[in-house]
């Protein structure tokens, strides 16, 4: 099964935000709420703006049209970065101030992540501000950390 399993797991990551994860007490992570999800078609785009504002990519935030899996891209490193650290990446007291730092994709790591975690969460190239620069779906199938999680999932 593999990656191509890893694939379709990750391509329901529509609207995709830490409240919509359960783990339980052993560890099983259940993905709940499909209330905003969308289908895309790979050569079309989406104009639908909405979400939460702190996973929401910035061609959302400035209403570019869009494809699908970039945002979910997006989306799921802003969860995987408050599941390593503890806090959302981008806040701010001011809505524009908020804004700008999504659009620009700015952040820092605490400064007690370990190196190993910050080379895992900076190598993902999940919350990069250009699409065209970012990871893909598919790479990040593959990629070591999701690609072992998956396949551990699969054999419990």
């Amino acid at each position: 099964m593999g990656s191509s399993r890893a694939i379709a797991d990750i391509r329901r990551l529509i609207d995709l935000k830490i409240e919509d994860i359960l783990i339980s007490q052993t560890g099983n992570i259940k993905i709940i709420d499909f209330g905003l999800s969308n289908l895309y078609d790979p050569i079309a785009h989406l104009s639908t703006f909405c979400g939460s504002l702190y996973s929401a990519a910035p061609e959302l935030l400035s209403a570019k049209v869009y494809t699908g899996p970039e945002v979910d891209v997006w989306s799921f490193g802003v969860v995987l970065y408050v599941l390593v650290c503890g806090k959302v990446p981008f806040d701010d007291q001011s809505m524009p101030a908020l804004h700008a730092k999504i659009k620009r994709g700015l952040f820092e790591y605490p400064v007690w992540l370990s190196t190993g975690a910050w080379i895992d969460l900076n190598n993902c190239r999940m919350m990069i501000d250009d699409p065209a620069q970012s990871a893909s779906i598919f790479s990040l199938a593959c990629w070591s950390p999701i690609h072992s999680c998956v396949h551990r999932s699969q054999t419990s």
